[in-house]
């Protein structure tokens, strides 16, 4: 509809849009300037959907935010519409893998007639309503408790916590955990909320590095998300980052496929899924769903085209992608870390110092930093070095898989290793194999080492650049096994190589590094 008129009229909904209110007979709707404005792109789009990439750019802008965003603003315009009388589903209906549309037909006028009956009808009111307070002041009066007139729901609670978890802190995660808590103590369905509260229990595991137990409470407030709602994708997005935090592929790789078949356009969980298809060794499809989202501003795409471009031997598109993700990532210690290893296995180990010592000045304190630094002594043959580094990895974080297996198999501590479960235990990640594989090298069980890594190369793993370069593996190297599990990988990543420089999907000029 033209959006020159000052007043419109749908259904039973009287609008200025000057002063930006809403009547429904003699009632104001409270609706917050971001709810008007939603409500405003729906009328103007009448009769046709609006998807939500469409609404985030026309209400948010450049402002980030997810499509879930945009569900619970809708479901904060229908409960307004509901507190004043009006049935909000015939006003707003959800369309099936597009977005919402408004339902009512709009008529528009620049006269204030349209208003002037709700006025006056609010005058007489009002004045009644006077008289009758005078009349009564006079009278013995109930000692009635006050009524606020501004109350805080779920929604409201689960909005904001919203905000907060999109900023990708530690502090704004928490805040966001707390609010998320708070929505549900109000309403212990409120699905947007169970969803959040699991998403950001996951990040406390995966980015800040607290105690995995978090996750059983992520996994049970996930499943009852999709349990009350089956058909809310990011609540299936939610499990299946709960799947990925836990170390379960397969099923992670299985909940994000839902989450998109219920919303194809959501770029969080195309992302997440091209990452596990990387893991995976699947190359070609985690480029393509990568290169689908491109210029959606998600978190890790630039490292993830940097560890594609890395495993299928485009060295110096990786090393760009790399740089751009680490620039732009300040207190992102998974680029940091990533873009380290690079460097040394592609035989820069000055290049990974500057990148570790700069990341360690900004104040990022994780394992893997420190775990390199010992791999880089080792290479050098400074083994006292070495220990101290993964001992110090160790003081960070006590549950590194990596940083442990080395520290003990440095330290010849065979026995008590026979019984950790990091080596009697099977997991799904390659690289975990690969950890396995670098204990059992040092100590010199080479049958066990190559079990491991034909397990690791089965589920996916590709980095022959990082195996040749690992000081753990030189015992291994003087095995046929050794070369023919290289081929093995090489071959494979060739074949995938073909695939993507033949693909019609393949952006032109991307793989020029001048672009």
């Amino acid at each position: 509809m033209p959006s020159t008129a000052r007043f419109w009229l749908t259904g039973d909904i009287r609008i200025d849009a000057v002063t930006q209110k809403s009547y429904h007979n003699h009632n104001e709707i409270q609706l917050s300037d971001l709810s008007f404005k939603t409500m405003k792109a729906l009328i103007n789009a009448f009769p046709e959907p609006l998807s939500n990439d469409d609404l985030i750019e026309q209400v948010w802008q450049h402002t980030a935010v997810s499509p879930e965003t945009v569900t619970q603003r809708i479901a904060l315009i229908r409960k307004a519409f509901n507190e004043v009388g009006l049935d909000a589903k015939t006003y707003i209906a959800a369309t099936r893998h597009v977005g919402y549309r408004w339902l009512k037909p709009i008529s528009q006028s620049n006269s204030k007639s349209t208003f002037k009956k709700v006025a006056i009808s609010v005058f007489v009111c009002a004045f009644i309503g006077i008289g009758s307070w005078l009349y009564w002041s006079d009278q013995a009066r109930p000692n009635l408790p006050i009524k606020a007139t501004a109350t805080v729901s779920a929604e409201d609670l689960s909005q904001q916590a919203w905000s907060y978890l999109d900023k990708h802190s530690a502090h704004s995660n928490q805040l966001a955990i707390g609010l998320f808590r708070q929505a549900l103590a109000i309403d212990k369905d409120e699905v947007n909320a169970l969803t959040g509260l699991s998403i950001a229990l996951s990040h406390q595991v995966t980015k800040f590095n607290q105690d995995a137990k978090l996750l059983t409470e992520a996994r049970e407030r996930a499943q009852q998300a999709t349990e009350l709602t089956p058909s809310h994708a990011q609540a299936w997005a939610a499990l299946a980052f709960v799947d990925d935090a836990a170390g379960d592929i397969d099923a992670a790789i299985a909940g994000y496929e839902k989450a998109i078949e219920l919303a194809p356009k959501n770029t969080s969980t195309v992302s997440s899924l091209a990452y596990l298809y990387a893991v995976k060794g699947q190359l070609v499809d985690a480029l393509q769903l990568n290169l689908s989202v491109l210029g959606s501003q998600q978190l890790y795409l630039d490292l993830q085209i940097a560890q594609v471009m890395n495993l299928l031997g485009f060295d110096v598109m990786a090393e760009q992608w790399y740089h751009k993700a680490d620039v732009l990532g300040p207190d992102n210690v998974f680029a940091t870390h990533q873009r380290a290893q690079f460097y040394l296995a592609q035989n820069q180990p000055s290049q990974a110092a500057t990148v570790i010592e700069q990341a360690q000045q900004r104040g990022i304190l994780r394992p893997e930093l420190p775990t390199l630094q010992g791999l880089m002594a080792w290479k050098k043959s400074d083994i006292p070095l070495a220990i101290n580094h993964f001992k110090t990895a160790q003081m960070i974080d006590e549950s590194d898989m990596r940083s442990y297996l080395l520290l003990q198999a440095l330290l010849g501590n065979d026995q008590q290793m026979q019984q950790h479960g990091w080596l009697s235990g099977t997991f799904s990640w390659p690289d975990q194999s690969v950890y396995q594989a670098q204990y059992y090298a040092v100590v010199g069980e080479t049958d066990l080492a190559y079990q491991a890594l034909s397990l690791a190369f089965d589920r996916g793993y590709r980095d022959h650049a990082w195996l040749t370069w690992s000081p753990a593996f030189e015992p291994l190297k003087t095995d046929d096994r050794w070369a023919e599990l290289l081929l093995q990988i090489q071959a494979d990543v060739a074949a995938q190589r073909q695939v993507i420089l033949n693909a019609d999907w393949l952006p032109t000029s991307f793989l020029n590094p001048k672009n």
